[in-house]
C-alpha cells in the first residue's frame, strides 16, 4: 500500500531552503531510493516536504539509509519531524 509522508524541517526558512536545494542536487545521484512524487513548500517555521512512496518499506529504507543521513548532516539540515500515513487513493 502506498504511503504519504510529511517531513518538516524547522528553522529559518531563508537559511534552510538553500540547504535543501544543495541536498536535492546530490540526492538522486547518491541515494537509489526515490518517492513516486515529491513536493517541497516553504512554511513560516522552515519547510515541509510531501512525498508519496510505493510502500512503507521503501520509505523506511530511504529514511534510514546511511547515504541520506550523511547528506542531511553534510548540508546542515536539522533532524526533521516525520509523519507517515497509509493512502486511501492516489490520483483522480
Amino acid at each position: 500500500m502506498p504511503v504519504f509522508s510529511i517531513i518538516t524541517a524547522k528553522g529559518d526558512t531563508s537559511d534552510l531552503l538553500p540547504r535543501y536545494d544543495a541536498l536535492m542536487e546530490r540526492l538522486p545521484k547518491e541515494v537509489d531510493i526515490a518517492p513516486l512524487a515529491h513536493c517541497c513548500i516553504p512554511v513560516a517555521e522552515g519547510f515541509r516536504v510531501f512525498d508519496i512512496w510505493a510502500d512503507e518499506d521503501t520509505f523506511t529504507r530511504f529514511a534510514t539509509s546511511p547515504e541520506f543521513a550523511a547528506l542531511r548532516l553534510e548540508t546542515g539540515l536539522p533532524e526533521p519531524v516525520v509523519e507517515t500515513y497509509p493512502t486511501h487513493r492516489i490520483g483522480w
